[in-house]
């Protein structure tokens, strides 16, 4: 039976409840027509592969003649799907893309394999020619690998070794002749991330350190060619999680700058895809808290403020958020970061103020825009919550108002008529500041603090050095209440 592609999550982890897409609707986007012998009368499903579980997406029931249809309004999004026997045990992969009306008859002997014919998919044809060549060359690889452990003497080690990169390279031109006769298909491109690096003659067998740190960056360098990180239906396959996880757990140094730096590069192609914004943040955030990956503190709290505090997702629940949001306030409870670095602007008098002149337990930096109408709203509540908790804590407002469409008059009149917010160190940040900084070849200080929205707060230590960066009003609020609580 073939159990090429989903074999190996399909035992313990089981098929959740329906799966919903959003994309364009027509009448019967998909219509893949099936005939299961020897069934009758019993129901068949329609899943997919994705974070280690198998999603139901459709299920049909089968007539006397063992024939059904899965079909829909809604495009299925592309990638690889399995059908389930009524038993919900595995039958076939099946490849979802443009392609998305065609038919499947499949028997089940009592005694033998599979027999599986597609009709209308040339994609499917060439999976399924695929996963009957890996059958055999699978039994191949795993008899030479038994053999190679059990070798006796280097000269037989040397050529099992031999005879397993022969089937490797067999397998990979397998690959590499269907990549070229379907380029562009989601086949070809799920086929493309499972390419291994070939590495130069002089790199392959190394001799000394040099040499072996050459091969380790050759690998790194070259380990995503070919592969788009915007592209959800690589998402559909446990071959791309497990590229994932070996890239984080053996290729890439363990170093968090370089670590963080990768991701950020991954996210940044990531973006244009839903599916695989979801798939890579849950991957990185929830393996990380669960110790999949062995990073340091540093890695998750990125994950953190860059891709969870500031963003909202459909398919993030509440409570994992709330979850997420609790590891990330005690990790950024007990971090202390680099220093932020100095602001000096004129406050109200005229005269320049530095961050670095506030003396205080804990520094609240805000950015804000006196015509921000969300700021208006939140700053009201953060001169509450300073008055009545904070400021006997030691904790003060270094506050900064950016000038956009209004003027430093709207500021005056916010702090001083408006609210009384005069026990902050209030400075101002005007158009004409900003441009004396940029023509002095320097950032102003929204570019300098990376600001991504108004109002964003940033929270300091008694050395100025980062605790929390770009916080909402309430991740703030909540992280100031667990450091309180555990200096009590």
């Amino acid at each position: 039976m073939r159990r090429i592609i989903l074999l190996a999550f399909l035992i313990g982890c089981g098929l959740s409840s329906q799966y919903s897409f959003a994309q364009g609707t027509t009448a019967d986007a998909y219509n893949i027509k099936v005939q299961v012998k020897p069934y009758k009368n019993e129901k068949v499903y329609l899943g997919h592969y994705f974070g280690g579980y198998i999603h139901v997406v459709d299920s049909v029931v089968l007539n006397d003649r063992s024939e059904a249809a899965f079909k829909g309004p809604v495009k299925l999004p592309d990638g690889i799907y399995a059908i389930f026997y009524p038993d919900r045990s595995y039958m076939c992969d099946v490849m979802i893309d443009t392609m998305q009306h065609f038919s499947i008859i499949a028997e089940r002997p009592a005694k033998g394999d599979l027999i599986l014919q597609f009709k209308n998919s040339p994609d499917n044809t060439l999976l399924d020619q695929y996963e009957n060549y890996m059958l055999v060359k699978g039994k191949a690889r795993q008899e030479a690998q038994q053999k190679l452990q059990h070798a006796n003497g280097k000269l037989d080690s040397s050529v099992w070794k031999y005879k397993l990169a022969t089937i490797d390279d067999s397998i990979q031109n397998f690959r590499e002749n269907i990549i070229k006769k379907i380029p562009g298909s989601a086949l070809s491109r799920l086929f493309i991330t499972m390419r291994e690096v070939k590495l130069p003659a002089p790199l392959k067998e190394p001799t000394n350190p040099t040499d072996s740190a050459a091969a380790r960056q050759f690998i790194n360098d070259h380990y995503w060619d070919g592969v788009n990180f915007w592209d959800g239906s690589l998402t559909y396959s446990p071959s791309f999680e497990d590229k994932i996880d070996k890239y984080f757990l053996e290729v890439l140094p363990k170093d968090e700058d370089t670590i963080i730096k990768k991701i950020d590069w991954m996210m940044s192609y990531a973006v244009a895809s839903d599916r695989m914004t979801e798939f890579l943040l849950r991957r990185l955030v929830f393996g990380s808290m669960n110790h999949s990956y062995t990073w340091g503190n540093k890695v998750f709290i990125h994950l953190f403020e860059k891709y969870v505090a500031p963003k909202t997702y459909s398919w993030l629940t509440e409570e994992e958020r709330r979850v997420i949001s609790e590891r990330g306030y005690v990790l950024m409870g007990k971090t202390v970061g680099s220093p932020a670095p100095d602001i000096s602007l004129p406050s109200l008098d005229g005269k320049n103020i530095s961050l670095y002149s506030v003396n205080a337990n804990y520094t609240i930096l805000s950015f804000w825009d006196p015509l921000c109408s969300h700021c208006r709203l939140i700053l009201p509540k953060l001169d509450s919550l300073y008055n009545k908790e904070w400021k006997a804590a030691g904790i003060k407002v270094f506050s900064i108002g950016n000038e956009t469409d209004g003027t430093k008059d709207d500021w005056v009149k916010y702090i001083t008529v408006e609210h009384n917010l005069q026990d902050w160190t209030n400075v101002y940040a005007s158009l004409a500041d900003n441009k004396k900084r940029y023509d002095a070849g320097l950032k102003d200080y929204v570019q300098l603090y990376d600001v991504m929205y108004f109002p964003s707060f940033f929270l300091l230590d008694k050395d100025k050095k980062f605790i929390a960066k770009r916080l909402k009003f309430e991740q703030m609020v909540d992280l100031l209440g667990l450091i309180l609580k555990q200096n009590r």
